[in-house]
This record gives C-alpha cells, sequence and structure tokens, in this order.
C-alpha cells in the first residue's frame, strides 16, 4: 500500500442534507469573489443518494491561508452541529 504523500493539501468533508444549502452558499460566494480560484484548488462537490454534500478539495494550497482557514472553520462548524 502507497502512502498518501498529498495527504496534508488535501480536505474533505460530508455535509448532511440540512446543511447543503449553507455549505454551497459559501463556495459560491467565494466563486463569486475569486473567479477561477475554486477550479484551481480542484474542488469538487457531489451530491450523495441520501441528500448530503462530499466535498473534496484537492489542491488546497491554492488557497490563501485566509480562505482555506475560512473553508476550513465553517465547514467544521457545520459538521460539529450535526454531532
Amino acid at each position: 500500500m502507497k502512502p498518501n504523500l498529498n495527504f496534508y493539501n488535501e480536505y474533505q468533508a460530508e455535509i448532511p442534507k440540512e446543511d447543503r444549502i449553507r455549505a454551497l452558499s459559501l463556495f459560491k460566494k467565494m466563486s463569486d469573489a475569486k473567479p477561477g480560484l475554486l477550479q484551481e484548488a480542484e474542488v469538487k462537490i457531489v451530491d450523495s443518494a441520501d441528500g448530503s454534500l462530499l466535498i473534496f478539495i484537492k489542491n488546497i494550497s491554492a488557497l490563501d491561508n485566509k480562505t482555506a482557514n475560512v473553508i476550513k472553520n465553517y465547514i467544521n462548524t457545520i459538521r460539529a452541529k450535526n454531532c
């Protein structure tokens, strides 16, 4: 088994269906504020069968530290609220 050498450059989260609008609005605001940034960071948002969202960011180093921290904090507070 090969180790994932890109581990610290990736971020993934699962958002429950109750908060999918909040998560999508964050990425919509970021897309409007900084066009092309989400493509550069290789953000992938997948709808799950139960209505939840799976969010994958493959190249988090493309984001500046402030933007990356805003995303992580916002998504983590959504996830913590539902635990």
